[in-house]
């Protein structure tokens, strides 16, 4: 996740840096993105040219952290309604649709999303959806269209727990999404996954809750290096690339503060992040 800092208003005005690899959505510019990873990363932004530094990058990574913690915490409520409904009697005592549906659309209301169970190899086969009414299923599906949620199964797997995937079209929600799935067993010992489903939107107004200074933003990307979120003009940055630069910093890193190259000719930026634990 990234918070930053536009220009004081005595300086021009900023504007997203054009590059040609990374598509402006909802338009045909082309701009770079300042900002960091969702199962990866969370980097808060400011103007260089405090007389203090080392003090300005301390508080700088205090506040990154601060905010990392508190996006962990939400992040958490997404794995504690797939473990709800994962460890329960309801599912692990017979397999039966009607009654498992209904806890999954009670946890569902609770936790703001909703649930999904899915089984299959190369085509996926919906057992439980509870966006749609009851008893209403979507697709099949080629298991290659969603190559998001075979990485975070596969992790899930790997890891024997829930993880959060990279953001995806949600066909049926006709919107982009993020699903927090595990591994489960049907009682024919037929590999399935449940998932809990929550929006982008939703995300982001996480970041629009966060107390940020005037010139200031914040954003999260996800494990593709794409941006999720971002408190100003998300619509403009959303699914946009990270830059090179900002990767090569990263990588490795659980934290830390660097300086981003001037936009237009503006002054430097400063940019702390921490990586996000709990996705």
């Amino acid at each position: 996740m990234n918070v930053g800092r536009s220009m004081p208003k005595s300086a021009p005005e900023e504007k997203p840096l054009p590059d040609a690899r990374f598509l402006r959505r909802g338009a045909g510019a082309l701009v770079i993105v300042l900002a960091l990873a969702l199962a990866a990363l969370l980097a808060t932004a400011l103007v260089v040219g405090s007389v203090d530094r080392r003090s300005t990058e301390d508080a700088l990574q205090r506040r990154a952290d601060e905010i990392a913690r508190s996006i962990d915490l939400k992040l958490s409520a997404y794995h504690a309604a797939v473990l709800t409904v994962a460890e329960s009697f309801q599912l692990r005592d017979g397999f039966d649709p009607a009654r498992i549906e209904l806890l999954a659309r009670r946890v569902g209301d609770v936790f703001g999303g909703w649930f999904v169970i899915t089984s299959g190899d190369e085509q996926v086969f919906q057992l439980m959806n509870t966006l749609t009414p009851e008893g209403t299923l979507f697709g099949p599906y080629p298991r290659t269209d969603r190559p998001e949620l075979i990485r975070a199964e596969e992790e899930s797997l790997q890891l024997g727990r829930s993880v959060t995937s990279d953001a995806f079209f949600g066909r049926l929600a006709n919107q982009l999404i993020v699903a927090t799935v595990t591994a489960i067993t049907l009682p024919d010992d037929t590999p399935a996954s449940l998932g809990f489903v929550a929006t982008l939107d939703d995300i982001n107004a996480w970041l629009m809750e966060t107390e940020l200074a005037e010139n200031e933003f914040a954003a999260i990307a996800d494990g593709s290096r794409r941006v999720i979120a971002r408190s100003q003009d998300n619509a403009d940055f959303l699914l946009a690339g990270l830059p090179d630069w900002y990767i090569a910093f990263s990588e490795g890193r659980d934290s830390g503060v660097s300086v981003g190259p001037p936009v237009y000719g503006g002054a430097p930026r400063l940019f702390a992040m921490r990586r996000l634990e709990v996705a």
